[in-house]
């Protein structure tokens, strides 16, 4: 196995010496992370004596910096964190801080890996309410509620019924959340907006919409003051109920109080505009984003463009969207090549169908199989067998990415079904 070699090693000592700056440690760390690459929770195989030149640069947000950093490598975060609970030499007594248990809990469970950090938490005796209470809330989002409910009683034993945290995070995660709550009051516990939050999400989750609703219209009645994260639950469940014009009002009560709304709340109700065939409530909707006080990103361009273009008669209003969508600084990608094809063909338009075709193309972009099908059953109706063959040929050698076979055998196809018509 590759490592460092000695000498780039006490170069990089030296600097680090001369600089604390925090991202040139990071950048360090991770390097030699990458280089020792750790593939599983306990890899003996590696020596961690590498990382010791970093020993007397530690401190706590130096190691969140380096856990963040290797979000999408949870081994090796967990293997850093390891070597740190362990220096030898520990020049200036390292230990962890509880926010680093946290950050190498949450970057654990982010990755389902529930088993290592249920293993960590006891290996360290870190029982605390809040380290508690993600490892409750990540089972029972995952469906383990059986789990969840362990580990409550665990921590609630331990903090002696003190664990608002915990009760939180059960709270969302069980049917039974109004007589948790009770007992939650009974323990001495003060709930708060967070605790009813919490109950608000595990209603949307377990799929009880109206009730969310009903919960929240209970905590505008009690006076709750009420933020966007509440606000963004309810929409979500009208737009599960399919009732997009009540999530609209809601969009609009929330600018009119003053309330931050996300592009996400947005694209949800777009979302289900098209499916339900709202198209002409979709596209104002989309054109009134930006006076609501929010951006539509490029979800919100495709949703409603992907959706005119599976209705006849709507590709000029396409056009229209297309160049909002440009003008605003989006670019088309493979899904809305893919649907202006389809759209065009739909349309019988065989020129706007080859023009987006080719620039998809141009940009190696590679249209899906259901409008390529579209593209060549038009062009060979038409008689232009050739042509459609020869725009294969184009795709296949122009695009990288391609799968061949597939698109040869749709290719194929169409060519026997006219061949049939000749």
């Amino acid at each position: 196995m590759a490592v460092p070699p000695p000498a780039a090693t006490a170069r990089t000592l030296t600097r680090h010496r001369r600089s604390s700056d925090l991202a040139s440690l990071v950048t360090a760390i991770t390097s030699c992370l990458e280089t020792l690459n750790p593939q599983n929770p306990n890899p003996k195989h590696i020596n961690p004596t590498h990382l010791n030149q970093f020993s007397p640069h530690l401190d706590s947000n130096l190691v969140i910096e380096v856990i963040k950093e290797q979000q999408p490598n949870p081994y090796q975060a967990l293997f850093f964190f390891n070597w740190a609970s362990n220096l030898n030499p520990n020049p200036n007594n390292y230990s962890h801080s509880h926010r680093c248990y946290v950050a190498i809990i949450d970057l654990l469970l982010s990755h389902s890996l529930f088993p290592i950090a249920k293993n960590l938490l006891e290996k360290h005796g870190m029982f605390s309410d809040l380290l508690v209470s993600r490892l409750i809330r990540a089972y029972g989002y995952s469906g383990d509620t059986k789990s969840a409910i362990f580990w409550f009683h665990k921590v609630k034993e331990i903090q002696q019924g003190k664990c608002l945290f915990s009760w939180n995070a059960i709270l969302g995660n069980v049917d039974e959340a109004r007589r948790l709550l009770t007992k939650m009051r009974l323990n001495g516990v003060k709930e708060n907006v967070a605790t009813h939050l919490s109950i608000l999400k595990g209603l949307s989750v377990a799929g009880k919409s109206e009730e969310a609703i009903g919960y929240f219209s209970e905590m505008i009645r009690k006076g709750m003051k009420l933020d966007a994260k509440e606000h963004e639950v309810v929409i979500t469940a009208y737009c599960k109920m399919r009732k997009p014009d009540e999530a609209i009002s809601l969009l609009k009560e929330m600018q009119a109080k003053g309330i931050s709304r996300s592009v996400g709340s947005f694209n949800a109700v777009l979302r289900i505009l098209v499916e339900i065939g709202e198209l002409d409530k979709a596209v104002l909707l989309l054109k009134q984003v930006k006076n609501m006080g929010c951006l539509p990103n490029l979800v919100s361009y495709s949703t409603v463009i992907c959706g005119l273009c599976r209705s006849q008669g709507r590709m000029l209003e396409v056009a229209d969207l297309v160049d909002d969508m440009l003008q605003d600084g989006f670019e088309m990608d493979a899904t809305l090549y893919s649907c202006l094809v389809g759209g065009f063909c739909e349309a019988g338009n065989e020129e706007m169908a080859r023009r987006a075709f080719y620039d998809s193309i141009n940009k190696n972009y590679v249209i899906n199989l259901q409008s390529f099908s579209f593209f060549v059953n038009l062009m060979c109706g038409k008689g232009k067998v050739i042509e459609a063959e020869q725009i294969f040929k184009d795709m296949c050698r122009r695009c990288s990415l391609v799968d061949v076979d597939s698109y040869q055998r749709v290719l194929d196809d169409q060519l026997h079904k006219h061949s049939g018509r000749r």
